[in-house]
C-alpha cells in the first residue's frame, strides 16, 4: 500500500536526495506518482556542504538525454560550461588542445553542489514530491517491507512505503542493509590514487585563470591533476595521486614540498600557490574507490539505483551520467510494462546490471590514458589515427570515448569493441609514417581491409546516435 505521511499519500520513496534521487522524483511525478525523498543531511541550500570532498560533475549525452527527459535541462544547462576538449599542460609550461571530436561535441563541467541544489529547487517544484530532510535512513527490512529512519528530532522511526529506490550514493545505507541477506553479493575497490580539491579563484578583474572552453589536466604518471571551469569564473582543481611514495600526499607533506613540486611541474599552477596551498592542507586526501553489488531489485519492493548500485571512479567522467541514465532506463522499463512495478524493476535490472559492472571497468581503466598516455607522443599519435578512421568510415569506426560521452550505446558493447579497437590501432600505430601516407594506395587499401575485418560489430547502432547535441552552441577555444 502507498504510505500516507500526514495528509499525503506517496506512491514511491525515494533514499538519497542527490542528483540522481531529485532526477527520478522529478521524472516519477511526471508519471503522476505521489513521491517522498528522504536524505539523512540538511538541506544544502541551507546548510552548504563542505568543500574538499566533491569533484566537478561531467555531464555528457546520456546525462543531457535524463534531463531532457524531463525538461529541464535548459535549467541545469545555466550552471554548466561546455569543454570542447583537454588542455593538456606540459612539464615546461607548454599546452596542447585536444578537442573530443572534429564536429565540436562538449561535455558540460558542473559543480555538484550548484546542480544538487538546481535540482532540489526543481523537484519541491512538482506538487507531487516531497523532501525530507535529516531523515536519515538507517535499516530496511524486505520481508516486512519496512523502512528504519531517525528523524531530525534523533526519534526512531518505522515507515511501511509502497515501494523504494534507493539512491543513497556509494556508501548507501540501504545497500549496507541488505549485505545481511546471504543472497546479496557486493564488492569494492579500492583505488591506490586519492584526490584532494582545491579552488582556483578569478582574478580581481573577474577573468578565469584558464581558458574555460577545455578540461585542463597536468598528466604526471602516477600523478594527475586536473581542473574544471565554473561559472562564477573560478576553477575546481583536483589533485590525483598515490598516498604513499615519491610523489605522493605523504612525500608533500609541508608548504616547501608543495611549492617546489608545482615549480617542478606545474609552473602555470604554481602561480597560484597561495590559494592552492590553503586547501591542499585544509583536511585530508580523500580516497577514490569503485563498487558493484547484485541483485539490485529485492522482492519487486527495494532496487538500487545510480552510485548505491555501481560506483565509478571519476576518471571518465560517467558516474553522473550512468546514474541519470539509470532513471531514464527505469522509465522506459515502466513504459513496457505498463507501470507494473515488479516487471518494470525485473526488467530494469536485467538491462541495467550488466552496464553498470562495465562502466566501472572502463572508468577503472580511463586513469592511464588520463595520466600516463595523454603526454605520450606515441598515444597522440594513436589519437590522430583515430580521427583519420573515423571520418574516413564514421559509421564503421566511432571512437571509444564518442561512444561513451556523445552517444548513448552500451556501455557492455563498448567495453567488448575497445579490445578490437585497441588490437587495429595499434596495427596501424606500425606502419612507418601512416599519418603522413593517408593517400597512398597501399595505406587505403589496408585501412579499407581493416575497417571492414571491424565491421557491424564496431559500428554504431541508429539507436545510439544522439544528433541533437550536435546543434549544441559551441564555446571557441
Amino acid at each position: 500500500m502507498a504510505r500516507r505521511n500526514a495528509d499525503r499519500t506517496f506512491d514511491v520513496t525515494i533514499v538519497g536526495a542527490g542528483p540522481v534521487g531529485t532526477l527520478l522524483a522529478i521524472l516519477l511525478a511526471r508519471r503522476g506518482y505521489g513521491v517522498e525523498v528522504l536524505e539523512a543531511r540538511p538541506d544544502p541550500r541551507v546548510n552548504p556542504l563542505p568543500g574538499g570532498r566533491s569533484i566537478n560533475l561531467t555531464l555528457a549525452e546520456r546525462g543531457w538525454r535524463g534531463l531532457r527527459a524531463a525538461a529541464v535541462d535548459d535549467a541545469v544547462r545555466e550552471i554548466a560550461l561546455p569543454l570542447e576538449g583537454r588542455m593538456i599542460h606540459d612539464e615546461g609550461g607548454g599546452t596542447r588542445f585536444q578537442r573530443y571530436t572534429p564536429r565540436r561535441d562538449a561535455i558540460f563541467s558542473a559543480s555538484r553542489a550548484e546542480l544538487t541544489m538546481r535540482l532540489l529547487d526543481l523537484a519541491e517544484r512538482e506538487p507531487r514530491v516531497a523532501v525530507r530532510f535529516g531523515h536519515r535512513c538507517v535499516a530496511v527490512d524486505v520481508a516486512r517491507r519496512t523502512i528504519a529512519l531517525r528523524t531530525p528530532a534523533g526519534s526512531p522511526v518505522e515507515a511501511r512505503p509502497a515501494r523504494v529506490l534507493a539512491a543513497d550514493g556509494a556508501f548507501s545505507a540501504v545497500r549496507r542493509s541488505l549485505l545481511k541477506d546471504p543472497a546479496f553479493r557486493f564488492y569494492q575497490r579500492l583505488s591506490p590514487i586519492s584526490y584532494r580539491e582545491m579552488r582556483v579563484p578569478p582574478s580581481r578583474s573577474g577573468a578565469p585563470a584558464y581558458a574555460t572552453c577545455a578540461l585542463h589536466l597536468w598528466p604526471r604518471g602516477d600523478c594527475m591533476i586536473v581542473g574544471f571551469p565554473n561559472v562564477d569564473g573560478s576553477f575546481t582543481v583536483s589533485v590525483f595521486m598515490p598516498s604513499q611514495g615519491e610523489v605522493s600526499f605523504a612525500a608533500l607533506c609541508d608548504r616547501d614540498t608543495l611549492d617546489l613540486f608545482f615549480a617542478r611541474s606545474c609552473g602555470d599552477l604554481a602561480v597560484n600557490v597561495e590559494h592552492l596551498a590553503h586547501d591542499f592542507f585544509n583536511g585530508t586526501p580523500a580516497p577514490l574507490l569503485s563498487s558493484g553489488c547484485a541483485p539490485w531489485v529485492h522482492d519487486g519492493w527495494l532496487a538500487l539505483i545510480g552510485d548505491a548500485a555501481h560506483t565509478l571512479v571519476p576518471f571518465l567522467g560517467q558516474g553522473l551520467n550512468a546514474g541519470f541514465e539509470d532513471c531514464t532506463a527505469l522509465m522506459a522499463c515502466l513504459d513496457r510494462a505498463d507501470d507494473d512495478w515488479a516487471a518494470a524493476l525485473a526488467a530494469f535490472e536485467a538491462e541495467r546490471l550488466d552496464n553498470g559492472e562495465a562502466a566501472i571497468a572502463l572508468a577503472e581503466r580511463h586513469f592511464d590514458e588520463l595520466a600516463r598516455a595523454a603526454r605520450d607522443p606515441g598515444f597522440v599519435r594513436r589519437k590522430a589515427i583515430e580521427e583519420r578512421l573515423h571520418a574516413l568510415a564514421p559509421d564503421r569506426f566511432v571512437p571509444l570515448y564518442t561512444m561513451v560521452a556523445f552517444e548513448c550505446h552500451p556501455y557492455t558493447e563498448i567495453a567488448r569493441i575497445r579490445e578490437r579497437h585497441e588490437a587495429l590501432l595499434d596495427r596501424l600505430a606500425a606502419v612507418p609514417d601512416i599519418e603522413s601516407r593517408w593517400d597512398d594506395v597501399d595505406v587505403r587499401a589496408l585501412l579499407e581491409v581493416e575497417l571492414d575485418a571491424l565491421g557491424d560489430a564496431a559500428a554504431r547502432p541508429a539507436a545510439a546516435r544522439a544528433p541533437e547535441l550536435l546543434g549544441t552552441p559551441a564555446v571557441a577555444e
